[in-house]
C-alpha cells in the first residue's frame, strides 16, 4: 500500500474500512495484539498537557507500548506502532512529517504511551526527532534498541502468528509498503519476548486467554485453568441471552439481535463448546471464593487424561477431610467453637470468637495467633503440617492436567475471532441495558448529538452520588463560534467537577 495524500486506512476488530482524512497520513489499526499483563499506573507528570484519550489509550493505567522509527530526508517519513498491554490491541501508523515533527508529537500526546522504544542509532549522537520527542514528552522512559530488532520481516511474521487467521492477508496488505511501521511493530514484539524471563509473563493473542508459553509453572498452569472455566462459564450464558431476545419488539432490540446476536447465535459458539466438554467436566463452574476456586481447578478435568491422575486427587480429598476432623476434635477437646476458614496466603486456619475465651486463654498449642476485630485466628502444628499436604497434592494435580490445558487453549486459539465478535456482540448488549437501567432508576435523558453542545441543569454522576442534598446542577452552551468558556470562582475541585461532567459526559 503507498502513502497517499488526503487519504488514511483503517482496520480494526475484523473489519477495514476507509474513511478520508486531510493530510498526508497512512494509518493502520490492528486490534488485539498484545500482553495480558496486569498494567501498572504511572503518574502523570507535571509538566505534560491532558489529552483526550484514543479507543487505544482510554487512562494512563492502561500499559502502552510505543515504538518509533523515521527515514531520512528534508521531509522525513515517520513510522509508529502502540500495543496496548492491558485490551490487547495494536495501532501502526506511517505519516509524512515535517522538520520539526508536529504530527509524531501530537500522535504521542493523544495514545499517552507509558513506554517509547527508539533505534539505538537516533541516540549516538542525538538525532533531531530523538531530541524533540524527549523535550516534548518528558516523564515517559525512553529505551534504545538495537538496530537488528527493526525487521520487515519479523514485523509480517508477528502479524500473521497474532491475527485471526481470516484477516491476515487483509492485515498484510494494508502493511504492505508501509515499511517503518512494520519495522515498529517488530521491534514492539522483541521487547515483549525479552520480558517472558518473568515467571507469569505471557504473549497473547487474547488478553489472559490464548498463551503462548515460554515457561511453566504452577501459577501458569493454575490461570490457564481459570481462563478455560471462565471462557465456559461465559459461553454457557450466551444462549440464554441469545433466546431472551427473541420476542423483541422495539426497533433498537430487533436490530442489535439482527446485526450482533447473530455472532451469538448457539450454532456460532458450540465448536468451542465441544472442544471444552472434551477435556472439561461438565459441572464445573468457576467460583470467587479462594477455596472453592481451589477444588475446581483440582477436579476440572476429566479422568483418563493422565492415568495418575484420580490417584492424585484422592489423596487431595483425604487430606482435606483429615483437616475438617481435626478441626472438629480441637474443638470437641477444648470444649471451644472452632470454625474453619481458608485464605490463598495461610491456606486453612482457625477462627475462635472473644467471646469464647472469656475468663479463659487461648491453649498454648495453637500458634500464629492474632487479634481481627472481635474474633481470633489461628492455626496449630498439625493444621500448618496438613495444609502443606494439601498444597503438595493440588501441585501434583495442575502438573499432570498441565498438558491436557495447554493443548485445549492451543485448539481454541483458531476460533478466536469469534470469540472477539461475541465478547463485542454481548458488550454492546451490556451498554444498551446499562442506558436503560439509567433511564429508569436516574432519570435520565438521552442526548441529541449535533454541532452544538446545550445542556440543561447537567449534573456529574459521580459528584450527585456523593452530594445527594447539596448538589448543583450546571447549564452549558457552546458552538463553534462560542466554545470559549470562562468559570470564576473560588478555586476548588468542584471547578474540576465541572470542567470533566462537561468535557467528558458530553
Amino acid at each position: 500500500m503507498t502513502r497517499t495524500s488526503g487519504q488514511s486506512l483503517s482496520y480494526s476488530s475484523g473489519t477495514t474500512s476507509y474513511p478520508s482524512f486531510p493530510g498526508k497520513t497512512t494509518t493502520t489499526t490492528t486490534s488485539r495484539l498484545g500482553t495480558g499483563r496486569t498494567s501498572t499506573a504511572r503518574p502523570r507528570t507535571a509538566g505534560r498537557p491532558r489529552t483526550t484519550a484514543s479507543a487505544l489509550s482510554g487512562s494512563n493505567q492502561q500499559q502502552i507500548i510505543c515504538a518509533v522509527s523515521e527515514s531520512r530526508g528534508v521531509s522525513p517519513t515517520v513510522g509508529l506502532a502502540f500495543v496496548n498491554l492491558s485490551t490487547a490491541e495494536a495501532v501502526l501508523c506511517q505519516i509524512c512529517d515535517n522538520q520539526h515533527y508536529a504530527r509524531l508529537v501530537h500522535k504521542l500526546l493523544v495514545f499517552d504511551p507509558s513506554q517509547i522504544l527508539i533505534m539505538s542509532t537516533a541516540a549516538s549522537p542525538k538525532s533531531k526527532m530523538y531530541s524533540i520527542v524527549e523535550e516534548n514528552l518528558t516523564g515517559i522512559p525512553i529505551t534504545l534498541l538495537d538496530r537488528k530488532y527493526w525487521a520487515e520481516t519479523t514485523g509480517i511474521e508477528y502479524i500473521t502468528q497474532l491475527a485471526p487467521k481470516e484477516d491476515v492477508e487483509a492485515l498484510k496488505v494494508a502493511v504492505g509498503g508501509n515499511y517503518f511501521a512494520t519495522c515498529c511493530i517488530a521491534a514492539v514484539g522483541c521487547i515483549i519476548l525479552k520480558s517472558q524471563s518473568r515467571p507469569g509473563t505471557y504473549l497473547l493473542a487474547d488478553a489472559q486467554l490464548i498463551i503462548i508459553r515460554t515457561k511453566q509453572s504452577v501459577q501458569t498452569t493454575e490461570q490457564a485453568i481459570n481462563n478455560v472455566v471462565v471462557l465456559k462459564h461465559f459461553l454457557n450464558s450466551v444462549d440464554p441471552i441469545f433466546e431472551a431476545l427473541t420476542g423483541a419488539r422495539t426497533e433498537l432490540l430487533r436490530e442489535i439481535r439482527e446485526a450482533v446476536c447473530k455472532l451469538c447465535a448457539p450454532t456460532n459458539i458450540e465448536t468451542v463448546q465441544q472442544m471444552i466438554g472434551r477435556v472439561i467436566n461438565d459441572d464445573v463452574t468457576y467460583s470467587s471464593q479462594p477455596l472453592d476456586l481451589r477444588n475446581q481447578r483440582t477436579y476440572a478435568i476429566k479422568s483418563g487424561v493422565n492415568g495418575l491422575l484420580d490417584v492424585a486427587r484422592q489423596t487431595y480429598k483425604e487430606a482435606n477431610a483429615d483437616v475438617y476432623q481435626l478441626v472438629s476434635e480441637l474443638g470437641q477437646h477444648h470444649e471451644i467453637a472452632l470454625e474453619l476458614r481458608f485464605d490463598n496466603s495461610r491456606q486453612f486456619y482457625i477462627r475462635v470468637a472473644t467471646s469464647e475465651l472469656e475468663g479463659r486463654t487461648l491453649p498454648t498449642e495453637f500458634i500464629n495467633v492474632f487479634r481481627k476485630s472481635n474474633n481470633v485466628e489461628c492455626q496449630t502444628l498439625d493444621l500448618v503440617k496438613r495444609n502443606q499436604k494439601i498444597l503438595d497434592s493440588h501441585v501434583e494435580v495442575l502438573l499432570m492436567t498441565d498438558k491436557a490445558v495447554h493443548d485445549l487453549i492451543e485448539e481454541i486459539r483458531g476460533e478466536i475471532s469469534l470469540l472477539f465478535k461475541v465478547s463485542e456482540g454481548i458488550a454492546m448488549l451490556d451498554l444498551i441495558t446499562s442506558f436503560a437501567q439509567l433511564v429508569t432508576t436516574q432519570n435520565y435523558v438521552r442526548p441529541e448529538f449535533t454541532d452544538t453542545i446545550a445542556v440543561k441543569q447537567g449534573r456529574h454522576p459521580v459528584r450527585e452520588k456523593v452530594h445527594t442534598d447539596r448538589y448543583v446542577p450546571n447549564d452549558v452552551y457552546a458552538t463553534q463560534q462560542t466554545r470559549f468558556q470562562i468559570i470564576t470562582g473560588a478555586i476548588g475541585p468542584f471547578i474540576s467537577v465541572l470542567c470533566a461532567h462537561t468535557g467528558r459526559g458530553y
